[in-house]
């Protein structure tokens, strides 16, 4: 069996991402006013919306490694797990990602593949990346 993970980038708390599309996410962190929230878990977007509306400026993280690692743990005892992610270009979540699979001391090296161009169109504001976990 093949369990899809991504985050709360897709815009689902975890119940409703599980229920609906049948995938698991780890939602990411955002701060606001000094108090962080686990996004659409205990934060929705009409409270986080508010509180921006009041004046205060969000900033966000990538999931936890040890929330990631966990999950993948439990999902791979029966299958394989594919991780859908931001682009590293984006945010940190394709590092947590990796983090959460490659042995502790493991060093890599992020090489871009891209070429930068002035005169290319615009790209799409999200970009994802695939991390795959296979069943040891």
């Amino acid at each position: 069996m093949l369990h899809i993970v991504s985050d709360s980038s897709i815009l689902y708390n975890q119940k409703d991402a599980k229920e609906k599309l049948g995938v698991f996410t780890t939602p990411l962190s955002v701060t606001v006013n000094g108090k962080s929230y686990r996004e659409f878990e205990e934060i929705d977007s009409k409270a986080f919306l508010e509180i921006i509306e009041e004046g205060h400026h969000p900033g966000s993280s990538q999931p936890a490694i040890g929330e990631k690692l966990e999950l993948y743990e439990e999902l791979s005892k029966d299958g394989e797990v594919l991780d859908i992610t931001m682009s590293a270009g984006l945010s940190g979540t394709y590092d947590s990602a990796c983090s959460a699979i490659l042995p502790a001391g493991y060093t890599r090296t992020l090489m871009p593949a891209f070429h930068s161009d002035e005169d290319a169109s615009r790209l799409p504001l999200y970009g994802y990346t695939a991390v795959v976990v296979y069943k040891d």
